[in-house]
């Protein structure tokens, strides 16, 4: 199943809301386009680790950044262009939701 993202999420206030395990689909309707998705934690994710991975469309370069919702940073990786950027073992805690751009 799919989640999609939704426009305007170019601050962390309007983030797409995105669940773990689920595909986000996404729109780059410009070339430095910045998209928030928060992903909330259930109690099985609570203390352990995660992944996140994004492809772009052919052509185009990503930088990914996750953060805790007080802007603390908890991983980032970028790629070439069309390259999958992939985060893994990264760290969440009960007391710091995250949110990805």
């Amino acid at each position: 199943m799919r989640d999609r993202e939704w426009e305007p999420n170019d601050l962390p206030p309007s983030a797409s809301r995105a669940e773990l395990d689920r595909k986000v689909e996404g729109y780059l309707p410009v070339i430095k386009d910045i998209d928030w998705f928060q992903f909330p934690l259930r109690p099985s994710t609570q203390d352990s680790r995660i992944r996140i991975e994004v492809t772009p469309p052919p052509g185009l370069a990503l930088r990914v950044e996750l953060a805790d919702t007080l802007g603390g940073k908890l991983g980032r990786g970028a790629g070439e262009p069309g390259q999958t950027v992939c985060l893994r073992g990264v760290g969440v805690h009960q007391w710091k939701p995250i949110t990805a751009s």
